[in-house]
């Protein structure tokens, strides 16, 4: 049996994870106990977000997810689809990146697409701003990340995986120490803080921040996902809203900005008739692991055992399932 240990517990490293202990071997993971992880403040959109954007290569595993959770979702039962908060939505997009949009879907045809010439206040009445053109992306795939996150970890004890928490600063140490040497593999999946642990002077990552504020409306404001110039606004459910994210070049600053919370409420104050009254908000960041517009998902030129998975910048959680199938075959 491969013994295979996995650093980093967000849900990239985790369904690495889960992936390969379905396919029979002995896998522990290492939580290393980061602050601002991104899986835990992450939208739960399974789409690309603004794919013309993005490299050939990032496009293609973000379409690459997209399938593999479609099959995901059809094995899964309802109560396990009830546990991650799994729906379908459609997203209703309009703004200034609508033009870029309808060339991309026009090529790049695997979602239903539907173009719409008229107000957008048809299509939600809550919604006050002017604009006449639209896309509505249809039955899109929603999950709560911090209950899929749950859920990975149960189903990971239920494949026999083990647990460690612990900080690992350098690589390089902890494999000296002999305890570590049983492992056959070690893939690093820590995301924005991967290269902090690896050293490889030939690998590009930074945290770029994203800010995100949930609140709560004295009545429902939205049926549809909303993707607007760049934010997104998604339904959680009994009047709760998430809108985010920004892109913030800031390092590890752990604090909620001003300049967010600005940005949030000219949003919102936008869109929506001054009848709506917001009664709570909830703030949230965290680090994206931005790698140059394509993660790293390879085997170390410096030690065959080690298989570098991270790098997926806004898509970890869409692209964490491809990623992991890419990670298997190099284990297999």
């Amino acid at each position: 049996m491969t013994n295979c240990l996995v650093i980093g517990a967000g849900i990239v490293g985790m369904t690495t994870a889960l992936k390969l202990a379905e396919n029979g071997n002995n896998v522990t993971i290492l939580n290393c106990e980061n602050k601002g992880q991104a899986s835990n403040n992450a939208g739960g959109i399974l789409f690309p977000l603004s794919p013309w954007n993005d490299s050939k290569s990032m496009q293609e595993l973000c379409i690459s997810g997209h399938d593999e959770y479609n099959k995901l979702f059809l094995r899964l039962s309802g109560d396990k689809k009830k546990s991650i908060n799994f729906t379908k939505s459609n997203i209703l997009m309009f703004g200034k990146n609508l033009l870029s949009a309808r060339k991309w879907y026009r090529n790049n045809n695997f979602v239903e697409i539907e173009y719409n010439d008229d107000q957008i206040s048809n299509k939600e009445e809550n919604i006050i701003i002017n604009h006449k053109e639209s896309i509505t992306i249809k039955n899109i795939n929603l999950v709560d990340p911090r209950k899929l996150l749950k859920f990975l970890h149960e189903e990971l004890e239920n494949k026999n995986a083990s647990f460690m928490q612990m900080k690992v600063e350098d690589l390089n140490l902890f494999l000296k120490h002999p305890e570590n040497n049983k492992y056959d593999y070690i893939i690093v999946s820590a995301g924005a803080w991967s290269n902090e642990i690896l050293n490889d002077k030939k690998v590009f990552i930074k945290p770029i921040k994203g800010q995100t504020m949930l609140f709560r409306t004295n009545k429902k404001i939205i049926s549809n996902t909303l993707l607007f110039d760049d934010l997104y606004i998604i339904p959680r459910g009994d009047n709760k809203f998430l809108i985010g994210s920004t892109l913030e070049d800031v390092g590890f600053d752990e604090s909620i900005s001003y300049e967010a919370k600005n940005i949030f409420d000219q949003a919102l104050s936008k869109l929506f008739s001054p009848s709506i009254k917001i009664l709570e908000k909830e703030y949230f960041f965290g680090f994206r692991p931005f790698a140059n517009q394509k993660p790293y998902i390879c085997k170390s030129k410096n030690d065959e055992r080690i298989i570098y998975n991270f790098g997926h910048y806004r898509y970890g959680i869409l692209t964490a399932i491809a990623s992991a199938k890419i990670v298997d075959s190099m284990v297999s």
